[in-house]
């Protein structure tokens, strides 16, 4: 028997191998799933960083060229990023009601492909590309069992224009788009179809379908669905973007201090960098101008960046602090009463000098050492440009009462309110998801001879678990 013999006959074995518990899932040859070694994830806390030189604009007769205020500049040779996204750790299909949490799964000792072993969880090929990432991610679920439906009961529902959205770890979410459904009898699973090499991040989600074989305890089809990565902003390159993702932290360290008879809400800030790739801001303007537009850099799975402008302005603060150029708007904080979240109460913060200050999350493409060190032009109000940034896993915080970090609250009366910090509310930086860009506090303000006190009710961020927390927004 000739080696080609040999590995159609595997595939052949492979094709109808292992059923369980309403699960069969489909293993190819190991060569399907090698990838370029320009496409091959790069060890964890690595990451190359690129740059281009301008080719086309807007007006250019360009396909590279996107007409909704941004541009791609390239150099000759770029080639993809050596660089993968963070596992996947939970499954959200909004459309059939469906949250499971999402384990890795492996190859048996055969070559089959493991089950989960819950009937209330999603399996994730951990070998294959990890959702988000370029080429085919596998998740699997559970049709039934004798208990009941399992997780994927229900997903014969979905329909063309669904969203499936994959939380990774560090809080990003990725979502894609269903494109197509396909019922298909476990002796001819397609094999090629659902585990080929794609251009773009897809996903496939399977689970059995079809009759119920007595005689052997298994379903005879297995049901796919195909999906592909949502995105916005895509360009037309066919590139990938890596985008930034700024969870916004929740406030901590709140006091009440007084100043020149006015009696001040301080607290600290911070909002951390979990997307795929670094948050990157140029500002540029001309001598006559007194502040710098600002354009904000993305860098592509290609090895270009592709430019959005309208990001903002970067204003040279004046502050007792310090004096250096502020992004503008980047996070903001009110207060809001309890019972109907009225503002009562709005900061006086002159933007964020953005920097890696600290290291926020354990994120793959998280660099070893901080790279955003900038002063942000400390004592150079005279700059025409300069560039501040975020990079994977870290993140920008202020200290209470600095450079505005508080709230006036003289003559508030006493109640409950929440104390709300906001990052990018007004969407002008390109992110991955906006639903993680709320944290607050609930406070009880009191007065005790005339002096404000502040006590923490209840805490609500990104990072946590509390069930009101991404549906309450004050």
């Amino acid at each position: 028997m000739t080696l080609k013999q040999r590995v159609r006959r595997r595939r052949r074995l492979l094709a109808a191998a292992l059923a369980l518990f309403g699960l069969v899932m489909i293993v190819v040859a190991a060569v399907i799933y090698s990838r370029p070694s320009e496409l091959r994830a790069a060890p964890k806390g690595t990451m190359k960083r690129v740059s281009g030189v301008p080719t086309a604009t807007p007006g250019d007769d360009n396909p590279d060229a996107d007409r909704g205020g941004s541009r791609i500049v390239r150099r000759p040779g770029d080639r993809p990023i050596r660089w993968q996204m963070p596992d996947p750790t939970r499954l959200l299909v909004p459309a059939i009601g469906l949250s499971a949490p999402i384990t890795p799964l492996g190859l048996n000792p055969d070559g089959t492909l493991e089950v989960p072993t819950s009937f209330h969880t999603t399996g994730w090929f951990k070998p294959g590309p990890e959702p988000g990432e370029r080429g085919a991610a596998v998740i699997a679920g559970h049709f039934d069992a004798v208990s009941g439906p399992g997780i994927f009961f229900r997903l014969r529902a979905l329909q063309r224009g669904d969203v499936i959205s994959v939380v990774v770890k560090g809080g990003s979410v990725v979502r894609f788009v269903v494109t197509g459904t396909r019922a298909v009898p476990k002796t001819r699973f397609p094999t090629r179809l659902v585990y080929k090499r794609t251009t773009q991040p897809t996903l496939r989600l399977i689970t059995c379908d079809g009759a119920f074989d007595s005689s052997t305890g298994h379903y005879v089809d297995n049901y796919i669905v195909f999906a592909k990565l949502l995105q916005e902003h895509a360009p037309r390159s066919g590139a990938v973007q890596l985008l930034p993702d700024l969870r916004q932290e929740t406030p901590w360290d709140l006091g009440v201090s007084k100043a020149q008879s006015r009696w001040r809400l301080g607290f600290a800030a911070a909002a951390t960098n979990v997307g795929a790739g670094p948050l990157v801001v140029r500002g540029q303007r001309s001598a006559d101008e007194p502040t710098m537009h600002a354009t904000q850099l993305v860098e592509l799975s290609s090895g270009a960046t592709q430019e959005f402008s309208g990001a903002g302005r970067l204003h040279y603060v004046v502050s007792p602090d310090h004096q250096h150029w502020h992004l503008e708007p980047f996070m903001t904080y009110s207060l809001r009463r309890y019972g109907d979240h009225q503002v009562v109460g709005r900061d006086v913060k002159s933007g964020f000098c953005l920097g890696d200050r600290y290291l926020g999350a354990g994120l793959p493409g998280a660099p070893r050492n901080a790279v955003f060190k900038t002063n942000c032009g400390f004592w150079k109000p005279h700059l025409l440009a300069v560039r501040e940034g975020i990079s994977v896993g870290y993140g920008d915080d202020y200290a209470a009462n600095l450079e505005g970090q508080y709230i006036d609250i003289t003559g508030l009366p006493a109640g409950r309110y929440y104390l709300v910090h906001r990052v990018n509310g007004a969407h002008r930086l390109v992110e991955q998801t906006f639903q993680n860009n709320v944290a607050w506090v609930l406070l009880q303000l009191s007065w005790q001879h005339q002096r404000p006190r502040v006590r923490i009710l209840e805490r609500c961020g990104p990072t946590m678990q509390l069930t009101n927390c991404a549906s309450l927004r004050p």
